[in-house]
């Protein structure tokens, strides 16, 4: 047997290896979906906050989407970082409003809040950034921006992160194709307004924030726009926010106010507020 044929049998071997891990996950998801749609789906009026306390207790896991091989939708509701966290909640809010509420249906909702144009199209299509997810979310009519004209101050984002700290991205790291798509992503977003209340007039507005708002969490990092993110919680008084949270290892109501949250991080500048149209 000449080595090219030995290559090629390996390859579809070690396949054939991993299509049972894979099919395994996509059904463990789509078991858990179907958990979730057929516990929430008795509440007439399911909201966003209902299914973010659903997920309570889950694992916290950081890394799930970045797999260098072709880029391809990741689904997992069995672990969260907190912008996959978010995106889940929000793709089975989206879900669970429309009239065929299933698996597939749920599948072409997070597609299109993570990618760009909702199209798979290469790493850069997805929208890393938490600033290009607002944006895009603005653009397809999904979310908008809360701008109390009192509090909130226009601000722009000076992007470079990623492209500067290219090395850390293993799908970027010596891409210079991919390098250049995102340094054109980062260049955009430089160009766009955001709405942000500085942490120390958070305590002022807070009373406008609703259960299942979207928290962003602006940090003053430079070339990095929002480090945290999660979902608004209000529960006797407090105003506090649902989160996968690095520190306590899975998803949790946080036991701070988000006005306090703020106080305590350093490097944290203030906070941009969405709602679901």
């Amino acid at each position: 047997m000449d080595i090219e044929m030995f290559i090629v049998k390996r390859m579809i071997a070690n396949l054939f290896c991993l299509l049972p891990i894979f099919i395994c996950a996509q059904t463990a998801d789509k078991d858990i979906f179907d958990r979730c749609v057929e516990n929430l789906i008795r509440s007439k009026d399911t909201a966003i906050v209902d299914i973010a306390l659903y997920f309570t207790g889950k694992p916290y896991r950081a890394g799930t989407l970045e797999d260098c091989g072709s880029e391809h939708l990741v689904v997992n509701l069995n672990e969260f970082d907190c912008s996959t966290f978010v995106e889940s909640v929000v793709a089975l809010y989206l879900t669970i409003r429309e009239k065929n509420c299933d698996y597939d249906t749920y599948i072409d909702n997070l597609t299109k809040i993570r990618y760009r144009n909702g199209k798979i199209d290469g790493y850069a299509s997805r929208l890393h950034y938490a600033s290009d997810w607002i944006r895009e979310g603005r653009q397809k009519n999904i979310l908008y921006q809360l701008k109390n004209s009192a509090v909130c101050e226009k601000i722009f984002f000076n992007l470079c992160w990623m492209t500067k700290n290219s090395d850390s991205y293993p799908c970027l790291k010596s891409n210079r194709q991919a390098i250049e798509a995102i340094e054109r992503v980062e260049a955009d977003i430089r160009q766009t307004p955001f709405y942000c209340v500085p942490k120390l007039k958070i305590r002022e507005m807070e009373h406008t924030l609703a259960n299942g708002d979207l928290v962003f969490f602006t940090t003053s990092k430079a070339g990095l726009d929002i480090s945290h993110l999660g979902i608004v919680y209000r529960n006797k008084g407090a105003v506090s926010f649902i989160h996968a949270s690095q520190k306590f290892g899975k998803v949790v109501v946080n036991r701070e106010s988000i006005a306090d949250y703020c106080m305590s991080m350093k490097s944290n500048k203030g906070i941009i507020i969405c709602r679901i149209n």
